[in-house]
């Protein structure tokens, strides 16, 4: 699952360079589908969907932990 959560984290910090809003739990998910069948992360697709999940929302869990705090 590191790929995944290092795919996700990378994104979050291309969008908070370019000052965009970052993507939610939602938000990810519906990448997390377009990861799922693309080309570039074949792996992506033999992984069970739950875990998958649970590992954006750790990530997201994370995040907001470091900015409460």
């Amino acid at each position: 699952m590191s790929l995944l959560f290092k795919r996700a984290l990378g994104l979050h910090k291309e969008r908070y360079e370019r000052r965009e809003n970052k993507l939610r739990y939602a938000g990810l998910c519906n990448l997390l589908t377009e990861w799922r069948n693309g080309a570039q992360t074949p792996r992506l697709r033999d992984a069970p969907m739950h875990p998958l999940q649970q590992t954006l929302e750790h990530l997201e869990r994370a995040d907001t932990n470091l900015f409460t705090k």
